[in-house]
């Protein structure tokens, strides 16, 4: 459920505030967030296949805790520039959360056995149950906070990943 919470935060809430805080500058919005995916891109290559190498438990407790103060850093954003720095920093902490994350969510489907059809139906219902809270969490909270105050829901939702 953090997973599917985590995400709407991420792929609906974030961008709205980037929009707001540029002004709705089109060529603003588009031109950073291209340059933090080739970023991103280039830190996963780089990254990415240290990370198979190391404990994924450990691993995954740092890279939430990480990614968390991302989005706590997030709340306090009031530039192009403090977008891009922490839209990357964001991210490189995203791939030391993700790829455990990802790793022990497919064993688990492996250990599953025979039951790997009915591990992955109860893992999608718990991705959108997530995805339905948080929507609900985000609507109250914007109802009496600024948008940027519903990044706490989601750090909140990246430190639940340990519970794997």
């Amino acid at each position: 459920m953090a997973d599917g919470a985590e995400q709407i935060v991420g792929i609906v809430i974030w961008p709205i505030f980037i929009w707001e805080l540029l002004s709705g500058d089109l060529f603003k919005v588009g031109a950073i967030s291209s340059l933090i995916v080739a970023v991103s891109i280039i830190l996963q290559l780089v990254i990415g296949k240290y990370t198979d190498k190391m404990n994924k438990n450990k691993l995954l407790r740092f890279g939430s805790i990480f990614y968390s103060l991302g989005w706590i850093v997030k709340i306090f954003i009031a530039t192009s520039f403090q977008i891009f720095i922490t839209s990357t920093y964001h991210n490189l902490a995203r791939i030391f959360i993700r790829t455990p994350f990802d790793v022990l969510t497919y064993e688990k489907a492996a250990d599953s056995g025979h039951y790997v059809d009915e591990f992955t139906v109860i893992h999608e219902i718990a991705m959108n149950l997530g995805k339905v809270l948080m929507l609900i969490l985000v609507l109250v909270v914007s109802l009496f906070f600024g948008i940027q105050w519903t990044f706490i829901l989601a750090a909140l939702a990246a430190l639940f990943f340990n519970f794997l």
